[in-house]
């Protein structure tokens, strides 16, 4: 009977810290997620920024017209970068 008391204790002790360790894994991708879409943001804005003075060029006739849809696609790359990242924080939290 003690053999089995003390199995079962150890079996509880295992699986706390088998649920510590799964909490902590999660906690860790939550902010991992996080940081992915703090800098997904931050590109996007840049090339935003980017695109609009390229805008602004084109208007000048300084750069020509494909520069402007080089600038348009690296937005638009950003954009689903972006939407990855919200989406990958999603997942993470509800995990």
């Amino acid at each position: 009977a003690e053999q089995g008391r003390r199995a079962a204790q150890a079996a509880a002790r295992q699986a706390s810290a088998d649920l510590r360790l799964e909490v902590a894994d999660r906690y860790v991708g939550v902010l991992r997620a996080r940081r992915g879409l703090a800098a997904a943001d931050a590109a996007l804005e840049s090339l935003a920024a980017h695109a609009a003075d390229v805008q602004v060029m084109v208007e000048r006739e300084s750069v020509a017209t494909s520069d402007l849809l080089a600038a348009r696609v690296a937005f638009a790359n950003a954009r689903q970068q972006q939407l990855r990242a919200a989406n990958g924080l999603r997942l993470a939290q509800a995990a």
